[in-house]
């Protein structure tokens, strides 16, 4: 595999080498005519501030970038190295073939180095190396993980030759049309389950593409939310679309009582919700849009089944089960998929009729758009929504029941020391067997009211242990 260097970058190898007293890669003369469009050509260079150098990449057929680091000059001769397991880590999380990715880090070794000779490759590098310049400028060195920053900067719109283009997608396209040539030639020897319910999945599906397609968070506040009546249960599915700010796209579907409990809490129905608690509370079928390195990889095995968005990089539907005090999890019952197809189409029926800028009604006036089946037909209406937390004040005291612990109190000297006593989920992940879903355990903290000490700790390995229990 080709490397253009920089003649900084070029430089600081020279040096780093010989501060440890190793011998250099030799630098290989290459004509102009010969630097080709090739996937196995990399043009690189260096950013560097206060003494700490990332090393930069891109690829010469795709413009895909690559960014290595922090070291500092002692260790630059070491960046190919790491060029190679970044890389690794980058294709796999983009649920490159890892047959193919295999074949391909290979070729790094021994990296061929040879000067930068054309300023047309040169250009998306120079971007590549600003950007990750201005990042070293604000600081982020010392929390720099270099994969997560590559996929970052991979997608990033670019322009070349005054067009515009996706870093990611043409990275992305390319292994695709590589991942084709290797199927056919038989090399392959990944065997692909066939998925169950396939129709069911299908029509889900067709409805998510709709929800994509028409960017219905354009026109939807994250408070506006459409309700959706089951005609069997009558119990309602309350919907939020997020995407509004342009943070996170998606749909969350929020079933019951506890849903609208959840999806209260959320909206900070009694003051904003700190980020530590969001893990307890969120409570729901959430529908997100994210791209191909993030997406849960049972997700895109199931898309890949159905042979659904392929060859696509960003904005590929992912499906997680969020459960109060679990780790987000992609089964979900046959069931509730039927469900969600009728529940999503509805949401789509009512956006579609919905003008820009037309509002609906809010969350925060305790009020939601619900739509219900009458016989044949379904019809929509303002639902004013219940207080699912009825007439209880969390806040309120309520009575200590351990009798032994009891007695034991008011046989014990007095004294001045006040203890707090509370039971939360902690952020420890526990997960017994391979098959069972993670989980956050509960744990119970005593804590000095003066001084804030814990003078006592207990965790619980069962998440679903209700707090006040443990308490008496």
């Amino acid at each position: 595999m080709r490397f253009h260097c920089s003649k900084k970058l070029l430089d600081l190898l020279e040096k780093s080498h010989s501060m440890n007293n190793t011998m250099p890669l030799p630098i290989h003369p290459v004509k102009e005519s010969d630097d080709q469009d090739t996937l196995y050509d990399w043009h690189a260079s260096v950013a560097e501030l206060q003494g700490a150098h990332v090393a930069t990449f891109t690829n010469d057929l795709t413009n895909f970038p690559v960014v290595v680091g922090v070291v500092d000059i002692y260790d630059i001769h070491d960046i190919f190295k790491q060029f190679k397991m970044v890389l690794f880590e980058v294709m796999d999380r983009q649920k490159i073939d890892r047959e193919l990715i295999q074949e391909y880090i290979i070729k790094i070794d021994p990296p061929f180095l040879t000067k930068t000779v054309s300023r047309k490759k040169a250009g998306p590098l120079s971007s590549v190396t600003i950007d990750t310049t201005n990042r070293l400028y604000e600081g982020f060195w010392e929390e720099f993980n270099p994969v997560d920053f590559t996929i970052h900067l991979s997608n990033m719109i670019r322009v070349k030759q005054g067009k515009a283009f996706d870093p990611a997608e043409q990275w992305l396209s390319e292994w695709s049309e590589q991942s084709a040539q290797f199927s056919k030639s038989g090399e392959s020897s990944s065997d692909s389950t066939v998925i169950s319910h396939k129709d069911e999945w299908i029509a889900f599906y067709a409805v998510v593409a709709k929800i994509r397609k028409a960017a219905f968070w354009r026109k939807i506040a994250d408070d506006e939310i459409i309700a959706i009546q089951n005609p069997d249960t009558k119990e309602v599915t309350y919907c939020s679309v997020t995407g509004g700010v342009g943070a996170f796209y998606g749909v969350g579907l929020y079933q019951g009582d506890a849903g609208l409990k959840s999806l209260l809490k959320l909206f900070g129905r009694n003051g904003a919700l700190p980020r530590y608690k969001l893990r307890t509370v969120s409570n729901c079928l959430l529908l997100s849009f994210i791209n191909r390195a993030e997406i849960d990889e049972h997700n895109f095995e199931r898309l890949s089944q159905l042979g659904l968005f392929q060859n696509e990089y960003h904005m590929l539907p992912e499906l997680m089960d969020q459960t109060p005090g679990l780790i987000p999890w992609h089964e979900v019952s046959i069931e509730e998929v039927k469900w969600m197809t009728t529940v999503l189409d509805q949401v789509v029926k009512v956006a579609n009729k919905l003008r820009m800028g037309e509002p609906l009604p809010s969350l925060l006036d305790m009020e939601a758009i619900c739509r219900s089946k009458q016989k044949v037909n379904w019809k929509s209406e303002i639902l004013t929504l219940p207080d699912p937390f009825g007439e209880v004040d969390e806040k309120n005291d309520y009575p200590f029941k351990n009798d032994i612990v009891l007695y034991q109190l008011k046989h014990t000297s007095k004294s001045k020391l006040a203890i707090q006593v509370d039971a939360v989920s902690a952020p420890a992940v526990i997960q017994e067997t391979a098959e069972q879903r993670p989980y956050h355990p509960m744990m119970v903290l005593c804590v000095d009211e003066a001084d804030a000490k814990v003078v006592n700790a207990q965790s619980y390995a069962d998440h679903e242990v209700d707090p006040k229990a443990i308490l008496m």
